[in-house]
């Protein structure tokens, strides 16, 4: 079942494999599907995404600043995906992070000591 919580389906959705599933519910009870909700979940917890990519980033010695700014257009551009999209709340920040870092991540290792704004 964490399988599946965690959003292991890339490819097909959880909705057609298991139709009993449901999203499960935040712990916070906050809506991650509005734009709050999903900025506070990119950066709040000790887990959040900005500060694993952040970390990921700083074994090949790229400093990863990533400023209110940029996570208050992140959580817009999820929030919009999931609107126009299946609602999937803040796993979308996952989608959006991947998409924007890919790069950077792949060529990390080429680029030597950097930060980046």
């Amino acid at each position: 079942m964490l399988f599946i919580a965690a959003g292991a389906f890339h490819v097909a959705k959880p909705r057609i494999s298991f139709p009993s599933c449901r999203p499960l519910p935040h712990p916070g009870g906050t809506g991650l599907a509005d734009r709050r909700g999903l900025r506070a979940h990119s950066h709040e917890p000790e887990n959040a995404l900005t500060k694993q990519y952040t970390a990921l980033l700083a074994t090949e010695k790229i400093h990863l600043d990533i400023q209110a700014d940029a996570i208050a257009e992140i959580a817009r551009i999820a929030a919009e995906v999931n609107a126009r999209m299946e609602n999937i709340g803040a796993r979308r920040l996952h989608t959006v992070m991947e998409r924007l870092l890919d790069e950077l991540a792949f060529e990390a290792p080429e680029l030597g000591e950097r930060t980046i704004p």
